[in-house]
């Protein structure tokens, strides 16, 4: 899975969101969320959480549980 341009992430769906460092209060990080471009999806829009998201990837895989292992 490579990092693609948010211009080209998929609507209502969650993905990873790539947000670059913008100033001390707004620091670099990777979020989980949807790239909505001001969409509203109840309360989820990337105008307001993940206004600054430059990035995208789908959700990996979660994790597998062998038989009988429990969480």
């Amino acid at each position: 899975m490579n990092w693609q341009s948010i211009e080209t992430a998929p609507h209502q769906t969650t993905v990873l969101l790539y947000c670059p460092y913008r100033h001390d209060s707004n620091p670099e990080r990777v979020e989980v969320g949807m790239a909505t471009w001001g969409e509203r999806v109840g309360r989820q829009s990337n105008r307001g959480a993940h206004a600054w998201a430059t990035h995208w990837m789908p959700l990996p895989p979660p994790p597998s549980v062998e038989d009988g292992e429990r969480e």
